[in-house]
């Protein structure tokens, strides 16, 4: 995909805004470190819950000649899944990352932690 001559992406901004707001509730043995970059490509603060995850990784996607745009926490997935009585339940994953790069297809990204 040729995204360096999109002209603009104000739909995208919109679509793909943070869908939660990072915090480290979620972390089982160790608070995570949060916290935001600021962002050239994006032209505001980038949020992560992750410094050796996230963090590294936005750094990443900021120097990488590739990567035109990209957003974070940018849908919610929902998927169903057997719990532990084997009754289907619903429930939802918001991914880490959605980055466009210069002669790729769109692609969402789960950073492990």
């Amino acid at each position: 995909m040729d995204w360096k001559s999109k002209r603009s992406w104000v739909q995208e901004d919109a679509m793909y805004s943070p869908k939660r707001k990072v915090n480290n509730k979620g972390s089982r043995e160790h608070k995570h470190i949060i916290g935001s970059i600021p962002s050239r490509k994006m032209n505001r603060s980038i949020s992560y819950e992750s410094l050796w995850g996230e963090c590294l990784f936005y750094y990443f996607l900021e120097i990488d000649p590739l990567t035109v745009r990209y957003y974070e926490q940018p849908v919610v997935v929902t998927f169903r899944e057997l719990n532990a009585q084997f009754v289907l339940v619903e429930k939802e994953h918001v991914p880490d990352t959605l980055a466009f790069r210069q002669h790729y297809p769109d692609r969402i990204g789960q950073h492990l932690r």
